[in-house]
């Protein structure tokens, strides 16, 4: 639970994806208490509207991303558009 807290605090990437990764849990076996207990944490931390609010963020930048990139008038990407193809580490190696 200690680890669990620190990833909480929403303060890295690292976390954040953490806490998505939680938010995102399903039950299948072991102690349900740890579980709810978690899923309490996420709720009222407020981590859980905060990636409600972050995944309605990313599909509106991702809906834009989609509309410029089918436009036929379209020439070169962006940088910023050129992300949107590669994970981080591969944009540090390619660009």
């Amino acid at each position: 639970m200690s680890k669990v807290r620190e990833q909480l605090g929403f303060a890295t990437f690292e976390h954040m994806v953490a806490c998505k990764i939680l938010d995102e849990g399903q039950y299948l076996h072991g102690s349900q208490r740890l579980f709810d207990e978690i899923r309490a944490l996420l709720v009222e931390r407020g981590i859980t509207r905060t990636l409600a609010d972050l995944g309605a963020r990313a599909e509106a930048s991702r809906e834009l991303a989609e509309r410029r990139l089918l436009d036929p008038a379209l020439t070169l990407p962006t940088a910023e558009e050129r992300i949107l193809f590669y994970t981080r580490e591969e944009s540090e190696e390619i660009y």
